[in-house]
C-alpha cells in the first residue's frame, strides 16, 4: 500500500521537503517547494511572495494544489491548458497564408478581426503562427535572403 500523501504543511518534516527537492529534476519547481519550506517556518504569504518574487494569487494557487495533492500535487503539471481561440481558424489560416492572401502578421490580425470577429494582439497571432509552423511570406523572404 502506498504511503499516505501529506496534505498539510504541519505533517511534513524538513527531511520530507529536502528529499522532495532532491528528487525533483525540474528547477522551475524549486520555488514551489521553497514555498512549502517557508510556510513550515511560519512565514506569511506576503513575506513569501516577496522572497520568491511571485504574486499572492500564485501562492494561493500553490497552496490549493498542495492541499489537494500534497507535494506531488504541488508540482504536477498534467493539467489541461486552455485551447487557443485561434485553433478553430488554423486550417483556414494555413491555406490563406500558403496562397499569399495573408502575407504579414498584421494582415493576419486584421483578417481575424474582420472575418472571424476575433480580436487578439499581434504578438498572439505571431506566436500562434510560429507554434503551428505557419510561415508568412515575409518570413520566407527573410529566410531566403539569409540562406
Amino acid at each position: 500500500m502506498p504511503p499516505e500523501t501529506k496534505t498539510t504543511i504541519g505533517d511534513l518534516t524538513e527531511e520530507d521537503i529536502r528529499m522532495f527537492l532532491k528528487k525533483m529534476k525540474k528547477t522551475h519547481f524549486y520555488k514551489r517547494i521553497q514555498f512549502v519550506a517557508y510556510k513550515k517556518e511560519g512565514r506569511t504569504h506576503e513575506e513569501i511572495a516577496a522572497l520568491l518574487h511571485v504574486c499572492l494569487k500564485t501562492l494561493t494557487n500553490w497552496m490549493t494544489r498542495f492541499s489537494q495533492g500534497g507535494m506531488e500535487g504541488l508540482v504536477d503539471v498534467s493539467y489541461d491548458r486552455r485551447t487557443s481561440v485561434l485553433r478553430a481558424t488554423e486550417e483556414e489560416l494555413r491555406k490563406k497564408v500558403s496562397k499569399g492572401e495573408i502575407p504579414t502578421g498584421a494582415a493576419c490580425r486584421e483578417w481575424l478581426k474582420k472575418e472571424k470577429k476575433i480580436a487578439v494582439g499581434l504578438s498572439t497571432v505571431l506566436w500562434f503562427l510560429k507554434k503551428n509552423g505557419i510561415v508568412l511570406q515575409k518570413d520566407q523572404a527573410r529566410t531566403g535572403r539569409n540562406a
